[in-house]
């Protein structure tokens, strides 16, 4: 399965920091509508992240400053998931 890599914004700020520091990053599957996240979230609001530009090799391009979903994490890296 194919995903899309997304940052939630922040809570106190419309505009996401341009390394994504202090956002949490979530996954969603692309081969459905782009409307909830692995974990349920809406997507709506949320920045998706260009993997090329930020060249990681595991789905998780987030900087240490990143929270990771680990419900995301897991529906990635372990393959269970429930979208919605």
């Amino acid at each position: 399965m194919s995903i899309v890599v997304l940052h939630e914004p922040l809570a106190d700020s419309p505009v996401l920091p341009p390394d994504g520091a202090g956002t949490t990053v979530h996954a969603a599957p692309t081969d459905v509508p782009l409307t909830r996240t692995f974990c349920g979230q809406q997507a709506e609001g949320m920045s998706q992240v260009d993997m090329e530009a930020v060249g990681a090799a595991a789905w998780d391009p987030a900087p240490e400053s990143a929270r990771v979903c680990p419900e995301c994490d897991r529906a990635v890296t372990v393959g269970h998931w429930d979208v919605c």
